[in-house]
């Protein structure tokens, strides 16, 4: 089983520290896990112009076809992003509007799908995140499978310090590796 986890943060905090954690869940139960930082790679805005539709590929080139190609090799996805304004960051939506050839080309048919969400407000706004991303697997045509939210988390690594929510990404990753 392949494992790809996608870091959606500006920077390294609670949502990278939660898929950090969940991957390392998986690998302890055999699961071979890759990690994809979105801030460390070149990835433009979808242009929105529907070549990928009927080309079924993106017209724009840069970092994007690296991550889409991980994606499409991948038995399993997680998407893990801070919460903004109640939705996704910015990096995540990008890759999630680049994504639409491969709904066209159905390359992601089938596979599972997790998020690991965290942000300093309350749950209510991670939820709404957390639709966004079922929203998206669903678009795809993949399983929506699991999720851990990290509310309240105000600080920038107060993850580290919350044993009962690092416990719940840990097990996240053994279901993962289980399914």
């Amino acid at each position: 089983m392949n494992l790809l986890g996608i870091g959606g943060s500006p920077r390294k905090g609670n949502s990278q520290t939660m898929l950090e954690e969940t991957l390392r869940g998986a690998e302890q139960a055999g699961v071979e896990t890759e990690i994809v930082l979105l801030r460390e790679l070149n990835i433009a805005h979808c242009d929105g112009n529907d070549y990928c539709l009927e080309a079924k590929e993106c017209r724009q080139k840069d970092d994007f076809q690296a991550v889409a190609e991980k994606m499409e090799q991948a038995d399993s996805i997680v998407l893990a992003t801070p919460t903004y304004f109640d939705n996704m960051s910015g990096l995540m939506k990008d890759i999630v509007d680049r994504s639409n050839y491969l709904y066209a080309k159905k390359s992601l048919k089938g596979k599972k799908g997790y998020a690991v969400i965290s942000g300093g407000g309350k749950r209510e706004s991670l939820e709404k995140c957390l639709e966004t991303i079922k929203s998206f697997y669903k678009h795809e045509l993949m399983e929506f499978s699991g999720a851990v939210l990290g509310e309240k988390l105000e600080k920038q690594n107060a993850v580290s310090k919350n044993d009962c929510l690092l416990k719940k990404c840990f097990e996240l990753g053994k279901k993962i590796a289980e399914e």
